[in-house]
């Protein structure tokens, strides 16, 4: 493969994150084969408030249209934008896990968290933990 003039030699094609799992407070899911795994650790200040991990949060691939807003005052950015200027390859794209509160997109593995949803000083959270990840670059 070829991306921003750099050559990619792939033994394997892409993985991708396999349908949706429910990542809740204290457990682990795997969201693919060769995808590691995604964990929720306990952090105050920081990370996703602990009421929007309380009921679990949904871990499925990208769908196309996302969107996520980085700062309180900022715009919603789409997420197609946010992986181009950070210079995620397009065939990894699809391996990042999304993690969702019902409709609301919280989290963009452990990349990128909603400012909507996250932690503000002294109040409980949750941080997202991509182990053992694929390199996206």
């Amino acid at each position: 493969r070829r991306y921003r003039g750099a050559l990619y030699a792939l033994s394997t094609p892409p993985v991708v994150v396999e349908g949706v799992q429910i990542l809740s407070p204290g457990a682990t899911v795997k969201p693919g084969a060769g995808l590691g795994a995604m964990s929720l650790e306990p952090t105050v200040g920081a990370g996703l408030r602990a009421v929007c991990c309380a009921a679990g949060l949904a871990v499925r691939s990208r769908q196309g249209g996302e969107e996520i807003r980085l700062h309180r005052e900022g715009p919603r950015r789409p997420l197609r934008l946010l992986l181009q200027e950070a210079g995620v390859v397009p065939w990894r794209r699809a391996s990042l896990p999304l993690l969702w509160s019902a409709e609301d997109l919280v989290a963009v593995a452990d990349r990128w968290i909603s400012a909507d949803h996250a932690a503000v000083a002294g109040e409980p959270g949750y941080t997202p933990v991509w182990a053992e990840a694929p390199p996206l670059f």
